[in-house]
C-alpha cells in the first residue's frame, strides 16, 4: 500500500513538472520504471538476508567440520552464528517465489558457494523449517552481546530442536 502512494505521488509530481500535457505513453513509462526500482530495493533486501545466512551457514559449518561433525551449542561463537542464521531467515517461512530466489543467489554467494545451485532447494528448505522453530530465545539472549552468548548456552529454550535442525541443514554439505 505504501509504495503505491508513492508511486501515485511520483506520477503525480511528473504530470505537474511537464510543461506540456502528459501522453498516457509517458505515464505508462514512468509508473514501470517506478514500479522496477521499488521491485529492485526488495530483491535486494532479499538478497542481503540471503547473504546473511549464507555467512553465518558458512561459519557454521566450518566449526561443525572443525569438531568432527558435530555441533557444540555450547560454543559461543556457534550461538551466535546460530542467531545470526535465525535473523535472516524469519522472512523465508511466508515469502514468495521471487523473494526466495534473490533469497538463494544472496545464499550462495555469502556461504562463498558451500551452498551451490544443486543443493539451494534442499538447503532453501532446511532453512524455511528452521525458520519455523521458536528462535526467540536464540536471538534475544544473543543480541546483546558476545559475552551474553557464553552464558546462555544452556538457557536458550528449545535448544535440542534448534541443534538438531541445523545439524540436518550442515549434514547436507560434503
Amino acid at each position: 500500500m505504501k509504495n503505491l502512494f508513492k508511486t501515485a505521488f511520483i506520477v503525480l509530481v511528473a504530470m505537474i513538472s511537464m510543461e506540456t500535457s502528459v501522453s498516457a505513453q509517458n505515464l505508462k513509462n514512468l509508473l514501470k520504471q517506478t514500479m522496477s526500482s521499488t521491485t529492485n530495493t526488495t530483491v535486494s533486501a532479499a538478497f542481503t538476508q540471503g547473504q546473511n545466512a549464507g555467512t553465518a551457514l558458512k561459519a557454521l559449518y566450518d566449526q561443525y567440520k572443525l569438531d568432527g561433525k558435530k555441533l557444540n551449542m555450547g560454543n559461543a561463537t556457534n550461538i551466535l552464528n546460530a542467531a545470526a542464521l535465525a535473523s535472516s531467515v524469519k522472512n523465508l517461512k511466508s515469502s514468495d517465489r521471487a523473494y526466495k530466489t534473490d533469497y538463494t543467489k544472496g545464499l550462495i554467494s555469502g556461504s562463498k558457494n558451500l551452498v551451490k545451485e544443486s543443493n539451494s532447494s534442499s538447503v532453501i528448505s532446511g532453512l524455511t523449517s528452521f525458520s519455523k522453530l521458536d528462535l526467540t530465545s536464540l536471538t534475544k539472549n544473543t543480541s546483546k552481546s558476545n559475552k551474553v552468548a557464553t552464558q546462555v548456552s544452556g538457557t536458550i529454550e528449545n535448544a535440542s530442536s534448534i541443534a538438531s535442525s541445523l545439524s540436518s541443514i550442515l549434514d547436507m554439505f560434503k
